[in-house]
C-alpha cells in the first residue's frame, strides 16, 4: 500500500460473500430457446473494513434466442439488479439497474465459438448519482486442440460501488485466459490469465489524503495476473489452487494497493 489508509482499501480482504443462484432454459420450439436466471449475493463485511454496512445484491435476467442456423443464433437479454444495504444510513445508498442486450452467438468454425452483445444500462441510486450508458459483452473461445483452449472476454457495464463516497461507476475490462490439459498428467490442468479493468466513478469527491482536498472524480486502473492448478480427483470431484496478483493504480494516490491472493477450493458436480 502507498499509505496507511490504503492498507484496508481492498474490500476483498474484509468480507464474506455467500451466493445462491439458478439457471433455467426451455426449448419452446426447435429454433427458440428461452432462459431465466437469478442470483442473490449476501455480503457481510468485517468490522474493520472501510464499508458503511452489509448489503445484498439480487440479479435476475431473462432471454429469448432464435436459431438462424445450427451454428448461429440471435436474441435479447433483459437484466435487473437491486443492491440493498441492510444497515440504516444517513443517505439511502440502495440502487437498481435496468438494462438489455441484443446478443449474437456463433460458431464460424469447429475451433472458434463466441458471444457478442450490445445494449444499454441505467442505474438508479436512491441517494442520487444516477448513471446510464451503452454496454457491451464479448466472450470468444478458441479451441486450439482437444487439450488447449484460449478465451478472450470483455465487458462495459454500470456497477454499484463498494464505497458510498465513490458512488456508482462504469466498469470496462478485458481478460485473456489459457487453459491447458497436460498429456503426461491426465488428471492435472492449468489456467493462466491476465486482465485489465478501468473503473470510472460518477460522484466527485475531495482527495483529502494526499491531494490537498482537490475535488475530482475517482478513476482506478486495475491489472490482474494469475495461475490455477486443477486436479481431477474423480469425474465429479476436483481440487483447485489459484494464485492471483492484483494491482490498483488510482488518481487518488491513497487508494493504490497491491494484493497477492492464494485460494484453495474443492468443487463437486452432481
Amino acid at each position: 500500500p502507498s499509505s496507511e489508509f490504503a492498507s484496508n482499501f481492498n474490500p476483498r480482504q474484509k468480507r464474506t460473500s455467500t451466493v445462491l443462484g439458478e439457471r433455467f432454459q426451455w426449448a419452446l420450439t426447435p429454433r427458440t430457446l428461452l432462459g431465466l436466471n437469478g442470483k442473490i449475493d449476501f455480503q457481510r463485511f468485517d468490522a474493520s473494513a472501510l464499508q458503511v454496512g452489509d448489503k445484498n445484491d439480487f440479479t435476475a435476467s431473462t432471454s429469448a434466442f432464435w436459431a438462424w442456423t445450427t451454428l448461429t443464433s440471435f436474441g435479447v437479454d433483459l437484466i435487473y439488479n437491486n443492491t440493498f444495504h441492510t444497515a440504516p444510513q444517513s443517505t439511502n445508498l440502495d440502487s437498481s439497474l435496468y438494462g438489455f442486450f441484443v446478443t449474437a452467438k456463433f460458431e464460424p468454425s469447429a475451433l472458434i465459438s463466441g458471444t457478442v452483445g450490445l445494449g444499454y444500462q441505467k442505474r438508479f441510486v436512491s441517494g442520487g448519482s444516477n448513471r446510464a450508458g451503452l454496454s457491451y459483452k464479448v466472450d470468444l473461445n478458441y479451441d486450439f486442440s482437444s487439450r488447449t483452449k484460449f478465451i478472450l472476454a470483455g465487458e462495459r457495464s454500470i456497477q454499484d460501488s463498494i464505497f458510498a463516497a465513490a458512488s456508482v461507476h462504469i466498469l470496462t475490462e478485458i481478460n485473456l485466459a489459457w487453459e491447458q490439459q497436460w498429456p503426461l498428467f491426465p488428471k492435472i490442468g492449468t489456467r493462466a490469465f491476465i486482465g485489465i479493468q478501468k473503473l470510472d466513478f460518477t460522484k466527485p469527491q475531495a482527495d483529502t489524503i494526499n491531494g490537498g482536498g482537490v475535488i475530482k472524480s475517482q478513476s482506478n486502473d486495475i491489472s490482474t495476473v494469475g495461475l490455477d492448478l486443477i486436479y481431477d480427483i474423480q469425474k465429479w470431484l476436483k481440487a483447485e489452487v489459484e494464485y492471483m496478483r492484483v494491482e490498483n493504480s488510482s488518481n487518488f494516490d491513497s487508494n493504490d494497493f497491491l494484493s497477492n491472493v492464494l485460494t484453495f477450493s474443492v468443487t463437486t458436480v452432481f
